[in-house]
């Protein structure tokens, strides 16, 4: 681009060239509590210049750590599938970005009697009968 000023009619002209702005640093955020198995997460990439401006439609490509504990898409969809930790990245132009938690842990879900899942609660229905008819015999 050309630039042209003119003080007291004398021109003076400068050549400027516009650079797009460089990915500095590439910041994930998600939730702040650990998700379940089988849970799905949503996490976001914001691409930062030097000066800590953002990158306005900068498209980050998502990857998974650990595909058995956790897959991720194109748009950070997180779905959890397994107990155990996973690092998901964030990569922008060569800059990649994991949540602040670093790697994050898939908690297992824990059921107890009454928990709306009708096959557990008959599980423990039965565990309850026997170890009650066991106690009763024994004593």
């Amino acid at each position: 681009m050309l630039v042209t000023a003119t003080i007291d009619g004398v021109p003076g002209t400068l050549w400027l060239t516009v650079a797009p702005r460089t990915v500095a640093v590439v910041t994930v955020t998600g939730p702040t509590s650990t998700p379940k198995e089988g849970d799905t997460v949503q996490l976001t990439a914001t691409a930062r210049d030097e000066f800590g401006n953002v990158i306005p439609d900068a498209t980050a490509t998502w990857s998974s750590s650990d595909p058995n504990v956790a897959v991720v898409s194109t748009a950070g969809l997180v779905q959890t599938l397994a107990t155990g930790t996973v690092a998901v990245t964030a990569t922008v132009n060569g800059v990649s970005g994991t949540p602040v938690a670093d790697d994050f842990g898939v908690a297992g879900r824990q059921y107890h009697r009454g928990s709306a899942h009708p096959l557990l609660d008959d599980l423990f229905g039965q565990l309850s009968q026997t170890i009650c008819a066991s106690c009763r015999m024994s004593g």
